[in-house]
């Protein structure tokens, strides 16, 4: 975790570098977090309990809580309109041109600055949850990946589908599935509808389907008394 300190100059203020067209960078302080100074704190605790079994011998276990203090206290990070300055607690120093940054590399609890020529070295206070930090103090020269992802993901929703998988697809591919799927639902409705009402049919009639497929339904009429039907005809004599 890393805390921030900028520290503006005012003669960067209306700078403006012109060979990358970015906007003006003012100095900007990433420093450990101080929270470590009570680890320091409980260290030198601990370490007194243990000297205190053979101070002769173990008394320089006390030096171990002041050099992480001494750690936490001198070593930082500065951005500023020049590039990016590493500054150690027990070794030199060491800087790298914005003309000369390629990148930088977060590994587990450690962030390194890359140049151009491949090397690399350590950036004290600057961890993955500073890059919003980092991408706001060097104006857009190190780029917001936190920001641009969430940006990606609003775009994306997640669907659960009948196997119990879950996919990412974008919110227009969703949308269109879920028309797809409630067109299907519409058409599997009026299919049932239609069955339906043929089932329903008495069994003495006969019917008929319109140009949507609605059942017209008409009855067949009794032969009546004197009809043309041969059934009903009388001999005569």
């Amino acid at each position: 975790m890393s805390s921030t300190s900028p520290d503006a100059d005012p003669d960067y203020g209306d700078n403006t570098d012109g060979a990358t067209g970015t906007t003006p960078v003012t100095a900007t302080v990433f420093q450990p977090d101080r929270t470590h100074l009570l680890g320091a704190g409980l260290m030198l605790l601990t370490s007194l309990l243990t000297v205190g079994a053979a101070p002769k011998l173990l008394f320089w276990i006390l030096l171990l809580p002041l050099l992480y203090a001494y750690w936490v206290l001198k070593s930082r990070t500065t951005i500023d309109v020049d590039g990016i300055t590493a500054t150690y607690a027990f070794s030199a120093n060491r800087r790298v041109s914005w003309e000369d940054f390629a990148g930088i590399r977060f590994g587990s609890g450690s962030s390194h600055a890359r140049s151009h020529d491949g090397q690399e070295f350590a950036l004290p206070g600057v961890s993955f949850n500073s890059v919003p930090d980092l991408a706001a103090a060097s104006g857009g020269r190190i780029p917001d990946v936190i920001a641009a992802g969430r940006v990606a993901a609003d775009d994306k929703v997640v669907v659960m589908r009948r196997d119990g998988r879950q996919i990412v697809k974008t919110r227009e591919e969703a949308a269109r599935e879920i028309l797809a799927a409630q067109e299907e639902i519409e058409q599997a409705k009026k299919e049932r509808a239609a069955a339906k009402r043929r089932s329903n049919t008495e069994p003495g009639g006969w019917y008929q389907t319109d140009a949507e497929g609605n059942a017209i339904i008409e009855e067949q009429r009794k032969p009546q008394p004197g009809d043309d039907g041969g059934n009903n005809r009388t001999d005569e004599s």
